[in-house]
Parts: C-alpha cells; structure tokens; sequence
C-alpha cells in the first residue's frame, strides 16, 4: 500500500496512472475509484458507479493505492 500525503499529490500525480484510488479529504470524506487525469488543481476519479469526482488538490488529505507485487 502506497500513501501519498495530500501535500504531495501535485507532483506526484504521475504515479496515479489508471490506478484505483482512495482518496482521504480533509473532511473525514473518501472517496474510491479509477484515477482518470489531473490538471494543474484537480484530480478526476470515477467511482464504481462511473459517476466523474473532480476533488481539489486543497481538499485532499491522502491519496492510497496498491503496490503491484514485483513477482
């Protein structure tokens, strides 16, 4: 399990891929699904239901992703 603080998500934003993701918000809030892209203040993440979140950078607490094992 990956943890990048929400401090972090900016630039490492690239690590996200098309990858399932938690994300932590400041509120307590999270929110899981597919990563889709980033731009300069959001991230877009579909949820199972593909319903589209765009979540600001500033609200984000923590993003959480699986490791694919290296075997």
């Amino acid at each position: 399990m990956i943890r990048i603080g929400g401090h972090q998500v900016a630039e490492r934003v690239a690590e996200l891929g098309n990858r399932s993701v938690n994300v932590v918000l400041k509120s307590g809030h999270t929110v899981y699904g597919q990563f889709k892209k980033a731009d300069d203040y959001f991230i877009y993440v579909h949820d199972n239901r593909s319903h589209p979140h765009i979540l600001a950078f500033t609200q984000i607490d923590e993003v959480i992703y699986d490791q694919s094992a290296g075997f």
